[in-house]
């Protein structure tokens, strides 16, 4: 299950991702992305209470990346080094910005 804790402050969207962020919840994450990065600059996600990413929460990040690519930036925060590791050898530093 996936929490998605959104806050939206003028341009710049903020999204704490709590727990499994994998084909059950993706679609929901997608749909609340699609909904709500309208007129956002900046996107911010952080995944210090991410449990858990499946190939499709993976394809959810690079569909974030692909809606912000034209319009702004999109940077993942507070990552674990487990996750960093999965983000590394899947090439995603190449497609996000982590911090």
């Amino acid at each position: 299950m996936l929490k998605i804790n959104r806050n939206i402050e003028g341009s710049t969207a903020y999204y704490a991702l709590e727990g499994r962020l994998d084909a059950i919840s993706s679609p929901v994450f997608d749909q609340d992305l699609e909904e709500h990065l309208i007129g956002i600059t900046n996107l911010v996600l952080d995944v210090a209470r991410l449990e858990y990413i499946s190939s499709a929460g993976m394809r959810t990040l690079v569909h974030a990346e692909y809606l912000m690519n034209e319009k702004g930036r999109i940077k993942v925060v507070n990552v674990s080094p487990v996750l960093m590791e999965l983000f590394e050898a899947t090439g995603f530093t190449e497609i996000l910005t982590f911090e």
